[in-house]
């Protein structure tokens, strides 16, 4: 339709995508017509860069390797999908690191995650899958990092999580004032 016509006669075109759910953009020169598989396409030379934005809706905090966490989840009928160390944590969601390839789907709804926060409370709701990202090791794929978006997390489990990340970035600055002090 009109949307056809206005980028084949565009110069220049912005794509934007979402492989895996992470926003890539760049700009491209004049599309071309072109058949793919027996039907009518468009083709544009890739660019040498490509933009990969990862933009956070809320703070993020790497969880330290001293301060590990595990987070289990759970389907619908209460089988236990695995139990995972916690790599990060928002109030939007949480990110934990596999050994093996995970045995989930993108976009997958997962009925509950269960994470016990030291002295503030378990954080216990439903998820989804948002990322699935391979971590090479000598250039073979051993481990992966999975997101998980919080769905229907109550305000005070929200608060708990809050207050965890404020105390975490409390000791981690108080950590470095510390080892500042003792190089002067």
């Amino acid at each position: 339709g009109d949307a056809n016509k206005r980028l084949l006669k565009s110069r220049t075109s912005f794509f934007v995508t979402r492989p895996d759910g992470i926003r890539v953009q760049f700009l491209g020169n004049q599309a071309k017509r072109m058949s793919w598989g027996g039907s009518p396409a468009f083709s544009v030379p890739l660019p040498e860069r490509l933009v990969r934005l990862q933009r956070q809706e809320s703070y993020r905090i790497l969880i330290p390797v001293a301060k590990a966490l595990t987070v289990t989840l759970y389907t619908e009928d209460g089988s236990n999908l695995g139990e995972w160390p916690l790599h990060d944590l928002s109030v939007g969601g949480m990110g934990a690191t596999l050994v093996g390839e995970p045995r989930l789907e993108l976009a997958q709804t997962i009925a509950r995650v269960s994470l016990l926060l030291p002295e503030l409370g378990a954080i216990d709701c439903s998820v989804t899958l948002r990322h699935t990202t391979g971590l090479a090791e000598d250039e073979v794929l051993l481990r992966y990092r999975i997101g998980l978006e919080f769905s229907g997390l109550l305000p005070a489990m929200r608060a708990a999580i809050q207050r965890y990340i404020i105390r975490l970035e409390q000791e981690r600055r108080g950590l470095a004032e510390k080892k500042d002090a003792d190089i002067e």
